[in-house]
């Protein structure tokens, strides 16, 4: 009798766990299609790109620091917005030779006093925004967190992973919104 349930529950366990390694083998394969329909899909379509930069001063190694900007490895369009609160900033000269060191690049420069509260770094932020071309804008405070092709950084599953998932879900969630509307 003990042993006939020890064998019922031991078929159990046997059909349990094969039951949950099917599931396993089912998720991971849903994972990974998903995560190839993030990382591009079929038609590898990026969106252009904005990059906010503000600037005050000329610290040592900036020209370096910015035309790193401008080498970035991005295979749509990019576009750098630098952006001063003073004319006479330092900074200014600097950005002039980058422009002239790279022609090929759409660099603007803002040069606007205009203060919209009491954060001047925000309000540098606000006056570039005029200038942005592009919907989906990068706020770049100097520190790179992650290096590497839009593959490469989402291969990694870091913060340009996460951020770019977010994005895809937004869109998502846009679309499903004008669809909702237009109905």
């Amino acid at each position: 009798m003990i042993g006939d349930v020890l064998l019922v529950c031991a078929a159990a366990g046997l059909i349990a766990s094969t039951v949950f390694l099917f599931l396993v083998v089912i998720a991971a394969i849903r994972f990974r299609r998903a995560r190839r329909k993030i990382a591009g899909g079929a038609d590898d379509s990026l969106p252009p790109v904005s990059v906010l930069k503000p600037l005050h001063g000329a610290e040592p190694g900036l020209e370096a620091a910015l035309a790193t900007f401008l080498c970035q490895d991005y295979p749509a369009p990019v576009q750098i917005v630098f952006g001063l609160q003073a004319p006479d900033d330092p900074a200014h000269a600097i950005v002039a030779m980058l422009k002239d060191r790279f022609p090929g690049r759409d660099i603007a420069l803002v040069s606007n006093p205009a203060a919209h509260g009491s954060n001047a770094k925000v309000s540098n932020l606000i006056n570039m925004m005029a200038e942005a071309a592009h919907d989906v804008l990068v706020l770049a405070e100097g520190r790179i967190v992650e290096r590497g092709s839009h593959r490469e950084l989402l291969a990694a599953e870091g913060e340009y992973a996460r951020m770019w998932a977010l994005q895809q879900q937004a869109a998502a969630a846009e679309e499903t919104l004008e669809r909702v509307k237009a109905a």
